[in-house]
């Protein structure tokens, strides 16, 4: 039972007080784990959360937790008069601090899931609170316990607990310089996103894959604000249409699809900005295998920069054009479309991951037409590049599409080398795309030489990841009548019913155990479906930062649906995250993805008093 846990042990000595007889029972230990991990082991929250119980069950009482400071009006008349609500004992602890700790507070509040020096630096700064106070004021803070420390990746971060946060909130709206704020933390996530854009490709790259992943609930929380206050579209558009390379790399693509559709819908004046998110939404329809969609995007991105005569936005339009045209299947016409595409790119000023991202779609075309030279001509000057820049991200697509060079040259060890160190180097980037490519490549190799039940079980890794994305293999027709043509061949060698039992296993892995297997490292037990492990024992570093965060929905009591439309993916991809956390962790219940959750949050908090 939970009772393990000290917030959950002090709710149920509160609760038995409130209601006599009440115990934590294998029905409602789901609900109470939930209740605490969303009171955020807040000893008086919980308390008056207890006292509840009179007219609520644990559940409803879960379930009404968005508004904390109204619900726990009430608590025990013998406490202190400040430790008699929860907004009492916030206010307590508001009025401790000094009046610059207060107004860095209230403002810090705009921030969501966190925040760095800097960027209160920037957002909070002014002549009432100097930037050179920031950094004594942020000791304080955390001294009080108002924000936590943390790290992430090597650098320094801070965040608030909920109910903390939605108390500065509460100031800040209270103060009138909400807006102010609010403003100035979209401008900052602007200006971010604009970094990021202009030094993507190059040495800086993988941090900022990392800042990105940090900053991502903030960067939500501004698009939203760019989408709701009148007369900023035209940002949204910017913020949501410019990062193309954060939708694709960091497994976004189906939110990156919903801002910019949103954005889109809700401004038609023709703009640069919109020309640029109307391709953006393009790319990612193209490789979601959505050609209607595609279709419509591309033409309007198209017929806009020529309107415009925006010769930066003609380019990606082109180059998207091309791609079209190689995934439906018309090969042959999409090569004059890249070549125009490469040409306008050079006469204009924009990043390089614009052409040399090209160059990949670029080079699988010549070599399904089977022009091998061209083809490996193209990787020989991408590769190039990318190593002079110091990028690694397109690199690994390049090494991707040089090892089905070497497939279709029949330089089997070659292809096989290659994918294998490519896999354990970029093991620890979360990149959806490349894995499920790398390891389809990978599964051709292995059938090409001969070890057709091992390649089976690969192609079924590589199809779980690609059924997170949309259409097998961009949707591209001849990649998938070359994926057939290896499968027959599978089939052929070992029959239909050892293939599929070998598919189905690989298709039961996560992208993490699809990629050891392939490494050909021995999977832990709890990788496996149905092995039962202790709650305490999972080491959270297993999880993928999405699983974690699907993870705490489940602990929020969120269903299936819920976290599909709370984080813009598929109700099957959702079920897919769940699934893969229970195997990861060795559990076999949602309930114990609530206790195990609650354990590590709980743990946290300790840490941080």
């Amino acid at each position: 039972m939970a009772t393990g846990f000290p917030a959950v042990s002090l709710f149920a000595d509160r609760a038995s007080s409130a209601v006599p007889g009440f115990t934590i029972s294998p029905a409602n230990e789901a609900a109470v784990i939930r209740l605490c991990h969303r009171l955020e082991g807040i000893p008086l929250a919980i308390e008056l959360a207890a006292v509840r119980l009179r007219v609520l069950d644990v559940s409803d009482l879960a379930n009404r937790l968005d508004s904390r400071f109204e619900l726990l009006l009430s608590g025990s008349r013998s406490a202190p008069k400040r430790h008699q609500t929860l907004k009492a004992l916030i206010d307590w602890s508001y009025d401790l601090c000094a009046v610059r700790e207060q107004e860095l507070w209230a403002r810090a509040a705009v921030f969501a899931n966190g925040f760095g020096l800097s960027a209160l630096e920037a957002v909070c700064a002014d002549e009432q609170i100097p930037p050179e106070t920031i950094l004594d004021t942020v000791a304080e803070l955390t001294e009080k316990s108002i924000f936590v420390r943390e790290e992430h990746g090597g650098r320094v971060r801070f965040r608030m607990l909920e109910t903390i946060r939605e108390y500065g909130q509460a100031r800040l709206r209270e103060s009138g310089s909400e807006p102010v704020f609010r403003r100035r933390h979209r401008d900052w996530c602007l200006q971010l996103v604009e970094q990021a854009a202009t030094e993507w490709f190059g040495p800086l790259q993988e941090d900022w894959a990392s800042v990105l992943q940090d900053e991502h609930a903030n960067l939500r929380g501004a698009l939203e604000y760019s989408l709701t206050e009148p007369g900023e579209i035209g940002v949204a558009l910017r913020m949501a249409g410019l990062p193309w390379f954060m939708w694709l790399a960091l497994g976004f693509m189906t939110e990156g699809r919903h801002w910019i559709e949103r954005a889109l819908q809700a401004d038609k004046t023709p703009s640069h900005e919109r020309a640029w998110a109307l391709a953006t939404c393009g790319y990612i329809t193209i490789l979601q295998g959505d050609r209607e969609a595609q279709a419509a995007l591309l033409a309007e991105a198209h017929r806009l920069a020529v309107e415009l005569d925006d010769d930066a936005a003609r380019a990606y339009a082109t180059h998207l054009l091309g791609m079209q045209g190689n995934f439906s299947g018309e090969l042959a016409a999409g090569i004059p479309l890249f070549v125009e595409a490469l040409e306008r790119y050079a006469a204009v000023n924009v990043p390089q991951d614009y052409p040399n991202s090209l160059r990949i779609p670029l080079a699988i075309t010549y070599l399904l037409l089977g022009e091998l030279d061209k083809g490996s001509a193209v990787v020989d000057e991408l590769e190039r590049l990318c190593e002079v820049a110091g990028e690694r991200w397109l690199l690994s697509y390049a090494k991707c599409v040089r090892a089905f060079l070497h497939l279709l040259s029949g330089r089997l060890t070659e292809a096989e080398t290659l994918l294998l160190d490519a896999l354990r180097v970029r093991r620890p980037i979360h990149d959806i795309f490349w894995r499920a490519m790398a390891l389809n490549f990978l599964g051709w190799v292995t059938v090409a030489k001969g070890d057709c039940t091992r390649a089976a079980v690969i192609l079924g890794g590589a199809d779980t990841l690609w059924q997170t994305i949309g259409a097998p293999l961009f949707g591209s027709i001849q990649l998938q009548a070359r994926r057939r043509q290896f499968e027959a061949t599978a089939r052929k060698a070992i029959g239909d019913d050892a293939f599929d039992s070998a598919f189905k296993r690989g298709h039961g892995l996560d992208g993490n155990a699809a990629v050891a297997f392939a490494l050909g490292e021995p999977l832990r037990e709890r990788q496996r479906a149905g092995a039962g492990r202790s709650e305490a024992e999972p080491d959270p570093s297993e999880l993928t930062p999405r699983q974690r965060e699907v993870a705490e929905l489940v602990t929020d009591g969120l269903t299936n649906g819920e976290i599909a439309s709370r984080l813009f993916i598929s109700p099957r991809t959702a079920e897919g995250h769940v699934e893969n956390i229970l195997t990861k962790l060795g559990f076999t219940s949602r309930a114990q993805i609530v206790n195990w959750v609650a354990a590590q949050r709980f743990a946290s908090i300790n840490d941080s008093r």
